[in-house]
């Protein structure tokens, strides 16, 4: 199951408050959820807007299961964009003498 369905299934958050939700508003070590605001589309274009109520900011209790599956998502995350982060930080290997020719061939240089 997707970990927004399973979160929007185990806490009862409605649509615009799920989409509003920012990676500090979840505590997985705690296993809470703190909703404080909620996204919302008016004449075309989307907002942030607080709660009407007092009682519409609240912290919601997550069952141990919604985190650990939360809690391995984010580490799923977290390992993706590190690869990618370290894939677009890898600087280039420059030609060392047992590759020259190779590289050479590459660029279309040739030795004098």
């Amino acid at each position: 199951m997707r970990p927004i369905v399973a979160l929007a299934l185990a806490s009862g958050a409605r649509r615009g408050e799920l989409l509003a939700l920012r990676l500090k508003d979840l505590n997985v070590d705690a296993g809470t959820l703190r909703v404080d605001r909620s996204l919302e589309q008016t004449k075309g274009r989307l907002r942030f807007k607080s709660p009407k109520t007092k009682r519409g900011r609240r912290t919601i209790s997550l069952p141990p299961a919604i985190v650990a599956g939360l809690r391995a998502h984010l580490l799923r995350q977290q390992s993706a964009a590190w690869r990618s982060a370290l894939a677009a930080q890898r600087p280039r290997i420059p030609c060392l003498r047992v590759t020259m020719v190779a590289c050479a061939r590459r660029t279309g240089s040739r030795k004098n």
